[in-house]
């Protein structure tokens, strides 16, 4: 057992679906050759297929018994077959014909961007971000037989060793949520590293520093100054991503609740609700419905003059009340040899925090 966690919760209450996270992950860690296919951030359009194609239908994780139960791998196509466009027969050709994929697309990343769901009367969607749930019992590393997967003690992280793996790809088999990737130029398995030379520095992950929405609380999961730990063990509110699959995720979200389907002022969250509660039971289990109960509640508090500690917390105003890097601490519950390797020196410029206002109200 770790000796902490490092953790997240997201908002969904607030994502906008512009992928800035995905794209900051992308040119900061997986740019390079082999690494086409792969987002270890990505935001999707739920109900939607999810990145690999129905990643959420193919299995993985522990039974009740804590047996792996691994699934089969994902395809090339589940995962989008690369195409691309002729421009020069059109803008120095002359051509006035369309510009054209050289292959038929049947799959690619936000294939199913804004599509949702529909009920008469009803079209619904929201978007759901993931990343590696760096995991409290990661069905990867047991499933491992390199022993290349470890989950670092000082803050629970969990890492691919480059050295020992030998791309045998157990680990995406074992994965429930299908957030480890292999590169076929490399001949090994990548996956999120949660930017850890970053925070060992006491900077914020890139895909959470850049997030325009304010969605992205970060920090230690025993950390009682932290806000994950506020949000996720004081109030209650964020909820793994289907938690029935045994790993213990440690990323969390706050589910929607977003006003009535019919628009009746006097109606709750539950009376009539604008995405179907099976659905988010689905993703988040049952424990979804005590969670938009209370956080309707907070709302009616708000709007009737009360203050909503709860509310407060989840505007995330500034980058201090969203993320909590402690390096100090952490760094004292790292292991001596590897304490004694940890870079000194300053991190340099801070990352340029993106938000829609960093001011105080």
């Amino acid at each position: 057992m770790s000796s902490h966690q490092y953790a997240v919760v997201l908002d969904l209450n607030k994502c906008i679906g512009c992928q800035t996270c995905t794209i900051a992950c992308k040119k900061q860690w997986t740019d390079g050759d082999g690494m086409g296919a792969m987002y270890w951030n990505n935001v999707e359009t739920q109900p939607g297929t999810g990145y690999p194609r129905g990643y959420h239908t193919m299995g993985g994780g522990f039974d009740e018994q804590r047996n792996l139960r691994p699934s089969s791998l994902p395809t090339a196509e589940d995962y989008g077959v690369p195409f691309e466009y002729d421009y020069s027969q059109r803008l120095f050709g002359g051509r006035k014909k369309p510009v054209m994929p050289d292959v038929k697309p049947e799959y690619t990343p936000n294939w199913d961007e804004d599509v949702g769901g529909f009920e008469r009367g009803n079209p619904y969607y929201f978007y759901l971000p993931r990343l590696c749930n760096h995991c409290t019992h990661p069905a990867c590393l047991e499933a491992c037989p390199r022993g290349a997967i470890y989950k670092r003690q000082e803050d629970g992280i969990v890492l691919i060793d480059q050295e020992r793996c030998r791309g045998y790809r157990h680990c995406i088999e074992a994965c429930p949520y299908k957030k480890i990737y292999f590169n076929e130029v490399t001949g090994t398995s990548q996956k999120c590293i949660f930017c850890y030379p970053r925070l060992e520095r006491g900077t914020v992950q890139a895909c959470m520093a850049q997030c325009p929405g304010r969605i992205r609380f970060v920090g230690l999961l025993d950390d009682p100054d932290s806000p994950v730990h506020k949000l996720v063990r004081v109030h209650r509110v964020a909820l793994p991503l289907f938690p029935e699959r045994g790993t213990h995720p440690n990323v969390f979200y706050v589910p929607p609740f977003s006003p009535p389907r019919t628009g009746r002022p006097d109606a709750g969250v539950l009376d009539d609700p604008r995405f179907p509660l099976d659905y988010l039971k689905y993703l988040f289990s049952d424990a979804v419905v005590p969670v938009l109960s209370k956080l309707h509640g907070e709302l009616l508090k708000a709007q009737e003059g009360g203050r909503s500690e709860l509310l407060q917390l989840l505007i995330g105003r500034t980058a201090k009340d969203r993320f909590q890097i402690v390096p100090e601490k952490v760094r004292k519950a790292t292991p001596g040899p590897v304490s004694d390797a940890l870079p000194d020196d300053p991190a340099g410029p801070p990352l340029t925090i993106v938000s829609t206002s960093t001011k105080e109200d």
